[in-house]
């Protein structure tokens, strides 16, 4: 493996990483199905639980401009997804709306293999995001997170799916 390769040689916030995060989300939500964005945000409401009013502690430091996670995740999660997807984790399907994700029957039996103290704070964090925003639309998610990301450390004023309103 090449130093260079930099999605390969991440410890934290890999690919591998980022699909397990989601592969925890999508057992919690099962038997629905969620696109990429919402699983961008849902990724960074677990990791940053805290972040959330009344949530449980957060997994990462609250470091400062976190909300720029945001910006990197979705490029991160999609190879994260299509690996565990590779193994029958997660299912991909596409309909006229593009690609949704959603749990395999082996992914939550995958997940009861793994016994370490991460794996059950990020189940445990992945049951309060299904409680939390599991009924929200993803528009009230983007929104909900677009309002809070200065406060939660964010400084940028625009991307993509979550432009703020003048």
């Amino acid at each position: 493996m090449s130093t260079s390769d930099a999605t390969t040689s991440w410890v934290f916030n890999s690919p591998v990483e980022l699909g397990l995060r989601s592969l925890c989300v999508l057992v919690e939500l099962d038997p629905h199905r969620h696109d990429l964005q919402r699983l961008v945000l849902l990724d960074y409401l677990l990791v940053h639980s805290a972040d959330v009013g009344g949530g449980p502690e957060s997994l990462h430091p609250a470091v400062p401009q976190r909300g720029a996670e945001v910006l990197v995740r979705r490029a991160v999660l999609e190879p994260g997804l299509a690996l565990y997807a590779k193994r029958g984790l997660v299912s991909v399907t596409m309909d006229a709306n593009g690609f949704s994700y959603g749990a395999t029957d082996r992914g939550g039996c995958f997940l009861d293999t793994l016994r370490s103290r991460y794996v059950q704070a990020l189940r445990s964090r992945a049951s309060w995001i299904a409680a939390s925003f599991g009924e929200l639309e993803t528009s009230e998610i983007t929104r909900y997170v677009s309002t809070e990301l200065d406060r939660w450390g964010g400084q940028f004023s625009e991307y993509g799916g979550l432009r703020r309103s003048p």
